[in-house]
């Protein structure tokens, strides 16, 4: 290697260890046991902001991506319903791209958590995340949280 960040790995598996550490930290912040169901979660509705999936527009996926290089850093971790987790570039984080399976994004220090339900959702919880996803969806305040909307 010469030091070129290209260079370096883009998904770094996680041992089966490292996973259920992580599986054990998300349950700790954000009371992630097995399957999580956020909207019936024993979080408060102020700690999670939802979305239907399909709404999620590529522009928002790259901004969510600047957002946590400068906040959090190159890395994040995914961990998948299967088992499976990888330490990751957050510049390969892809909320647009699911693949079907339930997948958790998070930051090293589980500060924050990105959802994809197969369900077609997308959740959002951690102070830091929601400030962020509230103010990219200022314009369209309507797209937030649609299951608690009041006729």
């Amino acid at each position: 290697m010469n030091g070129d960040s290209s260079a370096r790995l883009i998904r770094h598996q996680l041992s089966k260890v490292g996973y259920e550490v992580y599986r054990s930290r998300l349950k700790e912040v954000f009371d992630v046991d097995g399957y999580w169901v956020p909207l019936n979660s024993n979080l408060v509705r102020s700690q999670t902001i939802h979305f239907q999936a399909e709404v999620l527009k590529i522009v928002d996926n790259k901004a969510l991506r600047e957002f946590l290089l400068l906040r959090t850093g190159d890395r994040c971790v995914e961990l998948s319903e299967d088992g499976e987790g990888f330490e990751i570039d957050v510049t390969e984080l892809d909320i647009k791209g699911y693949s079907g399976l339930e997948l958790f994004f998070c930051d090293r220090s589980v500060s924050w958590l990105i959802y994809c339900s197969h369900e077609g959702t997308v959740t959002f919880a951690g102070e830091v995340l929601i400030a962020f996803m509230r103010e990219r969806f200022a314009d369209r305040p309507e797209l937030i949280d649609p299951w608690f909307t009041t006729s």
